[in-house]
């Protein structure tokens, strides 16, 4: 049978466990009705899997395609990533030309409600409060209590995808966003009602410190043990971003010496923390594995993504969501 070339041959490939869990029968039913889909998912030599596929598919799990891998697969056109950061293995793929589409934005979307949701906690000093709670207390008096959603100050350090997406959803409250990021145009600030800052000024003024950085080795261990030790009184640090980021050691000090202070740390490095990590028994440390972002039902977004935009690429139109190699550079 002779593939139509309005269709694409489009293929599948990483690990078929994941795939299925992102795309599920309903996703690869509807990839099947505008492509020439290829029967399960490619696992072994890609060059020989891809072969003749214009268009391929994947999430988690994708393998890192070489140069050399490539040069044997001149049909290849377009990877569209069902997941988050392409970091990994998008290089020599945009070297060669093939144009890559990812689902970070929408990977994004969890991150920044699981970020409202800890920041609105956070704003009552929730996690302060219920660990102070070990009996009957005085309602004139009792455990500690954080300012309230009015014009309380959170710093957003970095205001990538989800630093932007996380100020939308505190914009529908009452707080007084202030951002991190020398680089961000001041257009794109107002445009989302927030206000730029310095690091040190974020970690001293700000009732809530949520961290967005984007993904680089410059900015390993930049959170250091000095910002932490200025946080005012009761204040909240959140960590959706990367755990690098952060000097743990110095992180770790600071808790011990400040019990008012309360570390959200869904990620940190490594992860999961080290056995004996004082991480594990700090108190005012609450560790969750990771996540906040897409996971459980949440995926199909991701797919549900990719396959918007292959439609859309078929019917001429533009893609909204490609990776171009500058942005490798500033991606989370």
């Amino acid at each position: 049978m002779v593939a139509n070339r309005s269709r694409p041959v489009a293929a599948l490939i990483g690990d078929p466990d994941q795939i299925q869990r992102v795309y599920g029968d309903a996703g690869r039913d509807r990839l099947a009705s505008f492509t020439d889909l290829r029967p399960g998912v490619v696992t072994g030599d890609p060059a020989a899997g891809l072969a003749g596929v214009r268009w391929a598919f994947s999430t988690w799990g994708m393998p890192r395609l070489e140069a050399d891998t490539l040069a044997r697969l001149p049909d290849l056109e377009v990877l569209f990533y069902a997941a988050g950061t392409v970091k990994g293995f998008a290089g020599p793929m945009l070297d060669r030309g093939v144009r890559v589409v990812s689902a970070w934005k929408a990977n994004g979307r969890p991150v920044a409600e699981f970020s409202l949701a800890q920041i609105l906690l956070a704003s009552k000093n929730y996690f302060g409060n219920s660990r102070s709670i070990a009996g009957p207390w005085d309602r004139g008096g009792g455990p500690p209590v954080g300012p309230g959603v009015w014009d309380t100050p959170v710093a957003l350090l970095g205001f990538g995808a989800v630093g932007r997406m996380t100020a939308e959803l505190l914009g529908h409250f009452r707080f007084d966003v202030r951002v991190v990021d020398p680089f961000v145009d001041d257009a794109v600030l107002d445009a989302h009602g927030a206000r730029r800052i310095g690091m040190e000024e974020a970690f001293a003024s700000c009732e809530v410190v949520s961290n967005h950085l984007p993904d680089l080795p410059s900015l390993r261990h930049a959170l250091t043990r000095d910002l932490f030790a200025s946080m005012r009184p009761g204040a909240t640090f959140l960590n959706t971003g990367r755990g690098a980021q952060v000097d743990e050691e110095g992180l770790v000090g600071v808790l011990r010496e400040r019990p008012d202070l309360t570390a959200l740390l869904d990620v940190t490095a490594p992860e999961p923390p080290v056995a004996g990590s004082p991480l594990y028994d700090l108190p005012n440390a609450h560790l969750s594995s990771h996540i906040a972002g897409s996971l459980g039902r949440e995926v199909r977004r991701l797919s549900e993504t990719v396959l918007d935009e292959a439609e859309a690429l078929l019917g001429g139109g533009a893609l909204q969501h490609e990776i171009h190699a500058a942005m490798l550079d500033t991606m989370a």
